[in-house]
C-alpha cells in the first residue's frame, strides 16, 4: 500500500501530465509544456587541475575519469549536487509538478539522444570508422529499449512530439545534434557526463534519502551497482581516446555538456541558468 507522501506525489505528478498532453475542453485546443526563459549569470570556474597521479589507478587516471576530475567539472558536479532540484530530492521536499516537468522533459532528451547516436553512427560509417559507427549504432538501439521506450511507457506517452522543452533542456539537445552531424567522433565524450553526473551524485547523496522518500528510487537506480562501476560509454572512451591533443579537445566537449546537465536541473529547480564560458564553447 502507498503512503501518503508517495500517493500525494504521484497524483500531482499525474495531473501535471494530463494537463500537458490531454488538455481540457476549456483552452479548446492543445498546450505544450513549456517554461519561460530564464535570466542566466556567470560561474567562475578555475583554471584546469590536473589529477593524473601515477599512484592512481588506472581507472582512475583513464580517459573519460580525468575530464570527470578536471578543475572545471569538479566545480560544475559540486554545483549540480547543491542545485536547488536535486537537495529537493535529498530532502524529499521536491515539488511534484518540477520533477514531472524534468521527467517529461528528460524523455525528449533520451529521444534526441536515440536519434544523435543515429547520426553519428552515419558519419562514422562515411569516414570509415567502422568502430564508433558500430558502438553508435548499439548504443542508439540500447537508449531506444532500455530507456525511451519504457519511460514513454511507464508516463503514458505515445511520443514526444508534444513536449515543447524549456531553454536548457533545448540548448542540450540543440548541442548533441550539433555534435553528430558536425563532431561525430566527439559524441561518446559529450554523452559521457549523462551518465557519469547522474551515478556521481546517486553515490554521493544516496546514504542521506530516507527509503520511504518518492524520489528514493531515483538515487537507487542511478547509484553504482558495484565498486568501481563503469558505463560502456566510458569504456569506449577510454579505448579510443588517449592523446593528449584528443585530451584537449574533448575536455570542450565534455564541460559544455556537464553545464548543460547543471543547467538542465537548476532550471527545473526555477533557478536562474549559468552563462557558458567561453573556454567550455565546444560550438561557435
Amino acid at each position: 500500500m502507498l503512503g501518503a507522501n508517495v500517493f500525494a506525489f504521484l497524483i500531482a505528478v499525474a495531473v501535471l501530465v494530463a494537463t500537458v498532453f490531454f488538455p481540457t475542453e476549456v483552452h479548446g485546443r492543445n498546450r505544450k509544456l513549456h517554461f519561460k526563459k530564464p535570466s542566466k549569470h556567470l560561474l567562475e570556474l578555475p583554471k584546469e587541475i590536473s589529477y593524473s597521479d601515477p599512484k592512481k589507478s588506472a581507472v582512475q587516471n583513464s580517459f573519460s575519469q580525468r575530464l570527470f576530475d578536471n578543475g572545471r567539472s569538479v566545480m560544475i558536479r559540486k554545483s549540480t549536487k547543491e542545485s536547488v532540484f536535486i537537495q529537493g530530492m535529498v530532502s524529499a521536499t521536491l515539488n511534484a509538478d518540477s520533477y514531472g516537468a524534468y521527467m517529461v522533459q528528460d524523455i525528449a532528451y533520451l529521444y534526441n539522444a536515440v536519434n544523435a547516436f543515429n547520426r553519428a553512427a552515419e558519419k562514422m560509417r562515411d569516414q570509415g570508422q567502422s568502430e564508433f559507427e558500430q558502438f553508435y549504432k548499439n548504443e542508439s538501439s540500447v537508449w531506444e529499449s532500455k530507456y525511451l521506450a519504457p519511460m514513454l511507457r511507464d508516463w503514458h506517452l505515445k511520443n514526444t512530439q508534444n513536449v515543447q522543452p524549456g531553454t536548457a533542456a533545448q540548448e542540450y539537445m540543440s548541442f548533441l545534434t550539433t555534435v553528430s552531424q558536425k563532431h561525430a567522433k566527439y559524441l561518446a565524450i559529450a554523452m559521457l557526463p549523462c551518465t557519469m553526473l547522474w551515478r556521481w551524485m546517486a553515490d554521493e547523496l544516496f546514504p542521506s534519502v530516507q527509503e520511504n522518500s518518492a524520489y528514493y528510487s531515483w538515487f537507487k537506480e542511478n547509484k553504482s551497482r558495484r565498486p568501481g562501476d563503469r558505463s560502456r560509454l566510458e569504456s569506449f572512451v577510454d579505448q579510443k581516446f588517449r592523446s593528449e591533443e584528443e585530451y584537449k579537445e574533448a575536455k570542450v566537449f565534455f564541460c559544455q555538456a556537464m553545464f548543460s546537465e547543471l543547467n538542465f536541473f537548476r532550471e527545473s529547480g526555477n533557478e536562474s541558468l549559468y552563462v557558458l564560458p567561453p573556454d567550455c564553447q565546444a560550438l561557435p
